[in-house]
Order: C-alpha cells, then structure tokens, then sequence
C-alpha cells in the first residue's frame, strides 16, 4: 500500500502542467509584437511622459552594458515640472519577443529631491527591452514606460 501512495504522487508530479488559455494567448500576442518604428539600438529614449508624471533614466556610466550588474539615476516630476518626493517606485522589465523578464528584481530607493537609484538593473541578453516604473506618490498612481533596443 505504501508503494502505490508513492507510485501516485510521481506520476501526479510527472503530470504535464497545461497553461492557462488566457495566458497562453497574451504570450503568443506578446511574442508576435514588432519592435516599434524609430527605437534604434544604442540611443533608447529616456523619457517617460504620462498624463501625472515624468521620468528620466540615466545609466551610471552613461552606457548600459549588457550582462552586467548596473544601477540608474531616476529623475521624477510631476505634470508641472517639480520635483516628486516621497514617491513609491517600482521597475520591472520584459522583452516582449521573447515573453521574459529581467534577470534581476531591481530595487528603487529616494536619494532626495525627485532625485531616485535603481539598482539591480542586468539586461542578459541583447534586443528589445520595455521597462514599466510604477509610481505612487501622494495617492496618484501612474505607470511609465522606457523602451530599449540593446
């Protein structure tokens, strides 16, 4: 008895495990998307504009190498230019082509001003890369996003 409990378990763990119809569907969108008209690799646009904020990116170093730990200097304002304090940050990255995120789970933290470092940041391979910053700040929540071509 002891051995068919066990027989079941490996054949339930062996069991293939069927994606979602939806998700399924949003990766197969993903992977037919084109890179857009105008993105050229090595001048990714640093601008981010939404209806509430406005970020800019600046890699240290000025370049953003590949397969490299790396960390960048995020500026925050609001519709009006000034600066955005106290603002809670998240970036995540995705390569739509692909249906892969980044390697890494990059953290962003205030350095004062509207003034904002995110580290951790490690693109691992080369090609089309759209990064969303999520921004909460003072109750107005917006998502920005960069694209790259690497």
């Amino acid at each position: 008895m002891r051995n068919a409990w066990w027989i079941a378990a490996l054949l339930l763990a062996a069991a293939p495990v069927r994606a979602d119809p939806a998700e399924r569907m949003r990766m197969m969108a993903l992977r037919a998307q084109q890179t857009p008209e105008g993105l050229v690799a090595g001048k990714p646009v640093t601008e981010a504009k939404g209806a509430i904020y406005t970020a800019r990116y600046e890699p240290a170093g000025g370049a953003i190498p590949l397969a490299r730990m790396q960390t960048w200097k995020i500026t925050l304002t609001d519709a009006q230019g000034a600066p955005v304090e106290k603002a809670r940050l998240a970036l995540t990255g995705i390569m739509p082509q692909h249906s892969h995120g980044l390697s890494t789970v990059p953290t962003v933290s205030e350095v004062g001003k509207g003034v904002y470092e995110a580290s951790g940041l490690k693109f691992h391979m080369p090609g089309w890369w759209v990064l969303h910053l999520d921004v909460d700040a003072g109750g107005k929540a917006e998502m920005l996003e960069f694209q790259l071509l690497l």
